[in-house]
């Protein structure tokens, strides 16, 4: 029987973190605040997500160009000697 929407699987926070290479809470929160992480759905005092966003979320961010880290591009500083007084 195909999973439709209404049968939509969650993972926890724990599953979360695994499916991401073991990454932290702050991770989390980080790409929720910066990169559009989907927001979790809380039943009682735990957080799931819906593997279905996940997967949206994924897409969107493979999509995107990736950032270029300008510091790696910089060009070589010319190293001057200084002279010493005498």
């Amino acid at each position: 029987m195909p999973i439709s929407q209404e049968d939509d699987c969650y993972l926890n926070a724990n599953q979360i973190m695994a499916r991401y290479g073991q990454c932290s809470h702050m991770w989390i929160i980080r790409r929720q605040a910066d990169s559009g992480f989907p927001a979790a759905v809380y039943f009682g005092r735990n957080r799931f997500w819906k593997i279905s966003d996940l997967i949206a979320w994924e897409r969107k961010q493979a999509a995107k160009p990736a950032p270029v880290n300008f510091a790696k591009h910089k060009p070589p500083q010319a190293k001057v000697k200084k002279k010493r007084a005498a």
